[in-house]
């Protein structure tokens, strides 16, 4: 409720304030930009063997959880942009999925930590000061998986698709709402005859702001 709110008020604040521009082919520029959000939904997915006992897989749904990240990048004027973007995604699991795998009265919890190199393209409505844009990225990120109070971290491959609209103000700052599908890295961990395979998408909605210069 808070992040939409804060959504809401940004989209306001910048047809407010904002000159009603066309955005025609700008120079180059760079760009850091600041974003906080939730990942508002997802699911684990895991697979085990336990020693002697025999394999499954389960599903374990994610709680709304924080996201945040901060993005560094180049905009070329012609729509196109790359950036490297530092990000943190955290969610517990739901209970009753979680317990109905590990037992009564067991949480879990899945994080990550990563750094992504994105590409994005911004289309030129040529409408007011708004431009709805698509994006992707690669990277190499840290992932945390928590049951019970016995944690482990490892790191892997993890990638994002993004698309959002940017409400520009002025030359310098603009408004960005933006949703996101983030894949955590793989968890694969194998101790003593038992296996654990952990994957994990979250769906992200988050609202940030681009300072230009």
């Amino acid at each position: 409720m808070k992040l939409s709110l804060f959504a809401t008020a940004a989209v306001a604040a910048a047809f407010v304030a904002a000159p009603a521009f066309a955005q025609d082919v700008a120079a180059p520029s760079n760009y850091v930009q600041f974003n906080i959000g939730s990942g508002i939904a997802g699911q684990s997915d895991l697979d085990g063997t336990l020693a002697g006992v025999g394999s499954g897989s389960a599903d374990v749904d994610l709680e709304a959880g924080l996201f945040a990240s901060i993005a560094g990048g180049h905009s070329f004027g012609n729509g196109l942009a790359l950036e490297v973007e530092g990000v943190y995604a955290g969610n517990d699991g739901n209970d009753e999925d979680v317990q109905a795998i590990f037992g009564a009265g067991s949480d879990a919890s899945v994080s990550t930590l990563g750094v992504l190199a994105n590409a994005k393209y911004e289309f030129n409505t040529g409408w007011h000061n708004v431009s709805p844009y698509v994006g992707a990225g690669i990277g190499y990120g840290s992932v945390n998986i928590d049951v019970d109070g016995l944690d482990d971290d490892q790191g892997g491959f993890m990638w994002q698709a993004k698309a959002g609209v940017v409400i520009a103000t002025n030359d310098q700052l603009a408004w960005d709402i933006g949703y996101r599908y983030l894949r955590f890295p793989q968890y694969d961990e194998t101790a003593g005859g038992s296996t654990l395979k952990v994957d994990t998408g979250a769906h992200v909605l988050s609202a940030g702001a681009r300072i230009t210069f």
